[in-house]
């Protein structure tokens, strides 16, 4: 008996994403996810961003589990000390925050948003959202190797959304 208490499932699992975070959770996501290795490791390697200020604060990733197959999810946020520096850095950085993808019409959110939607391989597909309210920025990316799963452009812009309301909500409480 007591080598099958050991196998109990907690009655809560531990959350991927650190309360008061601004990233996306779990429960966001279109289908069942499981965190990827990485999920809040950051790195600090962009000398634009240094100097503006910024810093690449929190990132997330998931494996979601899509109707038509697997496609891994990031979720990474910088924040700089004025709106001013952060749109500068979206600007001189658009190219690489896009991975060089086409950008695709879409609803306008935050301060300054765009998703770019492309496909490198007959069966791959990358979408990555930008969304900007006030000096935080948040990058939004689904890929998908094996299969035209997740990522379109509906998907995107409701996380995107999701996104943008949680970085409204942590200015305010910060305000």
């Amino acid at each position: 008996l007591e080598a099958l208490e050991s196998l109990r499932v907690p009655a809560e699992l531990p959350p991927a994403v650190p309360e008061g975070s601004t990233l996306l959770s779990v429960t966001d996501l279109p289908g069942p996810a499981d965190p990827r290795p990485g999920t809040g490791e950051v790195s600090q390697t962009d000398p634009l961003c240094a100097r503006l200020g910024g810093e690449i604060s929190e990132s997330a990733a998931w494996t979601v589990d899509g109707e038509t197959g697997p496609w891994q999810f990031t979720d990474e946020r910088w924040r700089f000390p004025s709106d001013r520096a952060a749109q500068r850095y979206v600007h001189e950085r658009v190219d690489v925050l896009s991975e060089g993808l086409p950008q695709v019409r879409c609803a306008r959110l935050g301060d300054y948003s765009a998703l770019f939607i492309g496909k490198p391989g007959p069966r791959s597909s990358v979408s990555v959202f930008l969304v900007r309210v006030g000096p935080t920025l948040a990058r939004l990316e689904a890929r998908s190797e094996a299969c035209d799963a997740g990522g379109d452009a509906a998907t995107m812009v409701r996380l995107g959304r999701a996104a943008t309301d949680l970085m409204r909500l942590a200015s305010r409480t910060v305000s």
